[in-house]
Formats: structure tokens, sequence, C-alpha cells
């Protein structure tokens, strides 16, 4: 008894387990009514105390019989008046000793009543309940410890990044199976203020693969708003999460092409930009997928015929980084000569300048350049006003010369007499 109520005051764990278990329930039994009876003894001080709580604990958890076990458990929470100083400072490593084999009344309690409920110790006894989760069957149990997780991260406050770690401790199966904690998590980033707001999403994106099929697309429809509707400033920043955190393993990028679309039809200059500076970045450019990507550089194409002058101009000047980036080369240099027939003379010999000066791009595709001259002249030769008409044709003979004409001679009988001889 002396080396029990001694291990006890100093919170000697192994030592307490190497004698403990070699005992049967009853003998294990009465350990703890000696450590028990230990805490009152007058000239046991604050520290031993706490010590005592933490040893009753454990050497209840070393009982077998499960039916005394959670007695013996019940019995200490029941002195939760008698205990409580010692109950405060209670870590995760303590609830551990107990969390997996705890009944829901237990936990119940744990979450309901003083100190327990107590902010630091919920932190502690979630703490242990993610140390112990795959000891803990699914159940009442299970999804309890679940749901207080949840709630601590709907509340968005000061400790809501302590939960959010929690999450990203889940075992896969606790986080897949349970949809209050992926609502938690969306709800939590629409209604979450910087810089919370970045650390949900950073919690969100690896988890996004695990995420209940609803679920996934809820948050897709997230990043697709911001996108689509958000300030440039914020659009542009949710792109810059490619190809790092958003990325063909965890979104389709098809569902970008709406959105960016819209961007490239309604944004001002200074914002197009922008825009186009982040979708044309290669990494960017090379996660969307040339398939995307093409579909996203035809609508820029189409600024070119835009009614805003300083939008025209900016896209008149990308063409040749547009023409580059594409797949689609041959498509799409009919698209602009299909621009050029449309427009005034001076925007028509502004963009065949642009386009007919990419002398790199030409020397390296001579087939393009052929079929793009060759282009020039088919469509110049619908196009009614003549100036503009003459501008097609000169240009599509500056890029491909026509061939010489052959000269005819009059060959007389005496020439081919003069040949015969």
């Amino acid at each position: 008894p002396a080396e029990i109520k001694a291990l006890a005051r100093s919170a000697d764990f192994d030592g307490l387990t190497k004698i403990i278990s070699g005992l049967t329930d009853e003998p294990r039994n009465a350990q703890v009514e000696l450590i028990k009876k230990e805490f009152d003894v007058p000239a046991i001080q604050p520290p031993e105390k706490l010590n005592i709580v933490r040893s009753l604990f454990h050497a209840t958890s070393l009982i077998e019989e499960p039916t005394l076990r959670l007695q013996k458990l019940k019995d200490i929470i029941n002195d939760k008046t008698k205990y409580a100083t010692e109950f405060i400072s209670l870590q995760s490593v303590d609830f551990g000793k107990f969390i997996a084999f705890a009944d829901i009344d237990v936990v119940n309690r744990l979450f309901s009543e003083t100190p327990f409920s107590e902010l630091a110790l919920q932190t502690q006894i979630l703490k242990a309940f993610i140390a112990k989760q795959t000891e803990i069957s699914k159940g009442e149990i299970l999804d309890k410890f679940i749901q207080s997780i949840s709630d601590g991260i709907k509340k968005i406050d000061a400790n809501s990044a302590t939960y959010l770690n929690l999450v990203k401790k889940l075992t896969p199966e606790n986080f897949s199976g349970h949809d209050s904690i992926q609502e938690s998590l969306i709800e939590s980033y629409t209604k979450a203020l910087e810089p919370f707001k970045q650390e949900v999403f950073d919690t969100i994106l690896p988890l996004k693969t695990k995420m209940s099929p609803p679920k996934q697309q809820d948050f897709e429809n997230i990043i697709l708003k911001v996108v689509e509707d958000s300030p440039v400033n914020e659009a542009i920043a949710m792109l810059g999460n490619i190809p790092t955190k958003i990325n063909k393993t965890n979104f389709d990028f098809s569902k970008f092409i709406p959105p960016f679309k819209k961007r490239i039809s309604i944004l001002n200059n200074s914002e197009l930009e922008q825009w186009v500076n982040i979708l044309i970045h290669p990494a960017i450019k090379e996660e969307i997928g040339s398939k995307n990507m093409d579909q996203i550089l035809e609508a820029l194409a189409e600024v070119v015929d835009d009614s805003d002058s300083a939008r025209r101009s900016y896209v008149r000047g990308k063409l040749p980084d547009v023409i580059s980036y594409s797949e689609k080369k041959s498509a799409l240099l009919k698209q602009i000569v299909q621009s050029i027939a449309k427009g005034t003379i001076t925007e028509s010999s502004q963009t065949l300048s642009v386009v007919q000066g990419m002398s790199d791009f030409w020397n390296t595709n001579p087939e393009l350049k052929k079929e793009f001259a060759k282009e020039l002249k088919i469509i110049a030769s619908k196009v009614k006003e003549k100036e503009l008409k003459e501008l097609m044709t000169k240009s599509s003979n500056e890029l491909v010369p026509p061939p010489e004409p052959k000269i005819k001679k009059d060959i007389t009988q005496n020439d081919k007499n003069s040949s015969a001889t």
C-alpha cells in the first residue's frame, strides 16, 4: 500500500501499471479505493492531489471487468465537487484513460456538467477523443464527439482554429461519414472573415475528395461564385490557389469556363489585363488544360469586336500570346479573320498589323501562315467595302507572296525551225 500511494502522489503511471496489472480485478478495485483515501490525507499538497486524481483514472482503466470499470469511473465523476479543482487541470492524456470505455451517460456529462463543460476542458476532451477515435465504435457516442467539433467550427470565434485542427486529425472514415462536419466547414467558409476564412479554405481543400458528392458540389459552387461574382482582386486571389491547392485532383476545371467567359465579357480594360495575366500564367494554363483553355481563349479573341476601344486595343496586342497558347490555332486564326472582315478599316488594319507581325510564330508555323493567308483571301472576296477588301488581299500577299506569273512566248514557225536547227 505504501508503494501504491507513493506512485499515485507522483503520477507514476508506469509504476502503477506494473503493480496493478499483476492483480485480479478485486485487488485492482481495492487499489482504486486506496488511492481515493490518499486524497483526503491532510498532509497531501495540491500538486499531489492532482496527481492522485489522475492516478485514479489510470488505475480504473486497468480494471478488466467492463461493468466494474465503468462503475468506478462514474464514482470518480460523481465526486466532481470534491475533485473540482483537480478536474479543471486535467489534460487530454487523462481523459484518454477512459474515453474509449465511457458510455453515453458519461459522455453527455462531460459535455454538459461543470467543470468539464468549461471551454479549456472541452478542448482536452476532444483531443482525447481524436487520439482514441479508432477505439470508439460508430454510434451515439461517436456522433456526440463529431457534433461537438462541428458546433465549435460554426461559432467562428477565437477558438475556431483549435476545432479546425481537430478536423484535420479525424480519420478519413469519421470525416467522410459525417455530413455535419462537412456542412460546418462550408458554412464557416461562407461566413468567416480573413484570416480565418483562409484557414477554413486550407482545411477543406485536402479533405474535399473525402466529402460526400453533394457537399463537394456545394464547395465547388462557392469557389465558382467567387470567380464569377466577387471583386476582381478576390477572384484573382482564388485563382492564385491553382495549382498548389486547386488542381486536377480535386476540381473539374471545365466548370470554370462559364464564369471565365462571363468575366472576359464584362471586365473593364484594367481588370481584363489582370484577368488575362493570371489566366495565361504557364502553371495555371497547364493545370486548367488545353481543352478548357481554348474555349477561354476563343472568348478572349472575341473582345477584338468589343465596343470598348481600350479593351479591343489590349486584346489585339495580346493576340500573339493568345494564338501561341491555343491548341486550336487554326480555328482561332479563322475567328480572327472573321473579326477583321467585320471591323472598320482602322481597327482591321491594326489587327492585321499585329497578327501579320508575328514573325517568330509564322517562321515556326509555315503551314498555318499559308492557311491564314488563304483564309484572308477567301473572306476578302466576300467583303463589300473596297478598301477593306484590298487591305486583306494585300496582307495575304505580303504573308505568302503569290507565285511569279509565267511569261508566254509567241513561238513562230521560224523560231521552231531555228530551234530545230
